[in-house]
């Protein structure tokens, strides 16, 4: 896989945060610096918090309810959510962005307002680009808790009665 050169424009990081260790916050600002590294200009909600916040936040173990120093929930994802749709030109989706529920309503906004799409790599470090249709088809096996169709490698998946 090679390297994507930077797109033009702000680029809003998204993943899970909610439930997990240290809120992923480890994980976003080293996905951050390498995407930066790389000439990619990021917004990553892992910065935008209060200092108090995430102090607090990298203490909590897996499962754990968020801080409430800077808000509710819905307070802090109605500030990102408004993010997506005004400030920036696409989504730089984590791994398992599909599992959390903060990042499936950043890829709804996303889609609506008609967004670009990436997808960070870890092993390699690279971004590609996402199709809206292979979004789409992920939101929505998402939604309904299908298997992801990027874990179907080669066979088509038999037809489900619902």
């Amino acid at each position: 896989m090679s390297i994507l050169p930077p797109r033009p424009g702000k680029w809003y990081l998204t993943g899970p945060m909610s439930g997990m260790p240290q809120l992923n916050i480890p994980v976003f600002d080293y996905a951050t610096k390498v995407l930066r590294m790389q000439g990619w200009d990021v917004i990553s909600p892992a910065e935008m918090d209060s200092d108090k916040y995430r102090a607090e936040a990298l203490q909590l173990p897996a499962g754990a309810s968020p801080p409430t120093c800077d808000g509710t929930w819905g307070d802090i994802l109605a500030r990102d959510v408004k993010i997506v749709a005004d400030q920036v030109e696409g989504l730089i989706l984590l791994p398992h962005w599909q599992g959390s529920r903060g990042a499936r309503l950043e890829v709804f906004v996303a889609l609506l307002c008609q967004k670009q799409f990436a997808k960070f790599h870890w092993e390699e470090e690279a971004v590609t680009m996402l199709s809206v249709k292979f979004i789409k088809s992920e939101f929505t096996r998402a939604l309904y808790n299908l298997p992801s169709s990027s874990l179907v490698v080669g066979k088509r998946r038999p037809p489900r009665d619902y």
